[in-house]
């Protein structure tokens, strides 16, 4: 039996032995080991890889690593994956080294070792691969915590710190909440910043502080809550190992009730390239910003320091916060091929920096393409431009009166009693009421005053007094428009805007 054991260890011994000289007979390199102790790493464990090669001139490593891992020499320096690089000049070696694994679970990790031939290359033929199984690092967030300098305060701001362990960066996502607003000053965001989504779009540091406050419009405490993100890669993070913490944002202090009391503009329609002016006045603000739905075919601009600005759409549009009481100019493009429509609106800032979109007013502005012609102006500086049709704001609507058909298609043909001429047409599509300014105000009474009967003072103010609501009333009552006790009585709306447009030539 012994005999038969000494037989066949010398056959394996000879079998190795030709190999070996096969493979130096031939010039190709032979890996006769290549081992791993040990195999299975966890964080903050290293594992040593050995190896042997016959005939060999030198060696190359490759870790064939997925996002989220690196791999250091015992030394801590970077030992690059997926690139084949030596550790010495040696054929044969060892080396020590650690493997860190941030994706959150545990993976498996192909390690390549390549001989080099007599020449110097990578001899693929005799490649030799192991693999390790490495556990991935069980707290990338050691801590989370926050605080503030007050938990009465609604808008006091809070400070969110957190410490990683061997990542690129962090993130962080907040819960969304009805009538929760988010704002972060350290890093600065100018916008609020987005909630169930990772918050700012630079990663952060691995460990680190950012300043934050709540802006809570709700009557009562809102429950935050608030996540640290490990990052396996820039923008690419590891949810399971989040770390949350929750904060109460306390309901917003009341306040005196903000409202506007005029908003106008110079003028409502306007040729492509030109401005118009806009003035209003607020009460119980911390100041006005202008919002503008999104529109391919429209461009706003506003000349800042001497330079022009494309304003966004969408959002407020201004960087710097308006005052409450102002006038600004805005530019309009209209890169169509027709008329287009721009919705503006006057937003109400906050104490806190919010806007209060329950409480805006807008204006329709109606910008033509380039080419329409521009009416001739009357005494008052008002810009017009002949539209194809009048156009019908959405701002606000004039109740119809309680009539018959008869009686409205009456209204829109009867002959006037007095003799009103339309001398220089304007076109009247804004909704004018007690109190509003601006140059439909003075259109509407330089249209008045052509007749005396109707409007014997003749005066041409820009403001809708008492005296233009008595001719308005007048005006109404003449051509059975409303009547005392209805709700558009006294109110420039649809039918009477319909009214005035049809006595003049377009």
């Amino acid at each position: 039996m012994k005999l038969k054991k000494i037989r066949l260890l010398g056959l394996l011994a000879f079998g190795v032995l030709f190999s070996a000289s096969t493979a130096l007979g031939s010039g190709a390199p032979l890996v006769t080991s290549f081992t791993a102790s040990p195999q299975s790493v966890n964080y903050g464990y290293s594992t040593l890889l050995s190896w042997n090669i016959i005939g060999g001139t030198g060696h190359d490593l490759l870790f064939v690593c997925p996002i989220g891992v690196t791999v250091k020499t015992a030394s801590g320096s970077i030992f690059p994956c997926n690139t084949r690089q030596s550790i010495s000049s040696n054929a044969s070696d060892s080396g020590t080294f650690y493997i860190n694994n941030i994706t959150g679970n545990t993976i498996t990790l192909p390690v390549k070792l390549f001989p080099k031939d007599s020449s110097g290359a990578d001899y693929d033929g005799g490649v030799s691969t192991l693999s390790l199984s490495v556990g991935s690092v069980p707290h990338p967030i050691t801590d989370f915590s926050y605080a503030t300098s007050s938990s009465t305060n609604a808008t006091a701001p809070v400070s969110l710190s957190w410490t990683g362990v061997e990542i690129g960066g962090t993130n962080m996502q907040f819960d969304c909440q009805s009538g929760v607003q988010i704002f972060s000053t350290n890093p600065a965001v100018t916008s609020p910043i987005p909630c169930a989504q990772p918050a700012y779009q630079t990663d952060l540091a691995q460990s680190g502080t950012v300043n934050v406050y709540f802006a809570n419009s709700n009557a009562y405490a809102v429950d935050e809550s608030v996540r640290i993100l490990p990052a396996i890669s820039p923008g690419v993070y590891d949810a399971t190992h989040a770390q949350t913490v929750t904060i109460t944002i306390p309901p917003h202090p009341a306040k005196y009730i903000s409202s506007i009391s005029t908003f106008a503009g110079s003028q409502m329609s306007v040729l492509s390239g030109q401005s118009v002016s806009f003035t209003w006045d607020t009460n119980n603000t911390a100041g006005v910003n202008f919002e503008m739905p999104c529109n391919n075919s429209v461009v706003l601009s506003s000349v800042v320091g001497g330079a022009t600005t494309t304003l966004p759409c969408g959002v407020p549009a201004f960087k710097t916060v308006l005052p409450t009481t102002g006038t600004t100019t805005i530019f309009f493009t209209n890169k169509g091929i027709s008329a287009q429509s721009a919705d503006i609106s006057l937003l109400l800032q906050n104490a806190d920096g919010t806007y209060d979109g329950t409480k805006s007013l807008e204006l329709t502005i109606s910008v033509f393409e380039p080419g329409r012609i521009v009416a001739p102006t009357d005494a008052t500086p008002i810009a017009s431009i002949t539209p194809v049709a009048p156009v019908t704001p959405t701002v606000a609507a004039e109740v119809t009166p309680t009539v018959s058909t008869e009686s409205v298609a009456a209204a829109t043909t009867t002959p006037a009693t007095g003799s009103i001429l339309a001398a220089h047409p304007v076109t009247f599509n804004t909704f004018l009421h007690l109190g509003s300014r601006g140059a439909q105000v003075s259109a509407l009474q330089s249209f008045f005053k052509q007749d005396s009967s109707l409007y014997p003072e003749g005066l041409v103010t820009g403001y809708f007094g008492p005296l233009t609501l008595s001719i308005v009333e007048r005006f109404q009552e003449r051509y059975n428009i409303a009547k005392p006790g209805d709700d558009g009585y006294g109110l420039v709306g649809p039918l009477t805007r319909a009214k005035l447009n049809s006595m003049q030539s377009f």
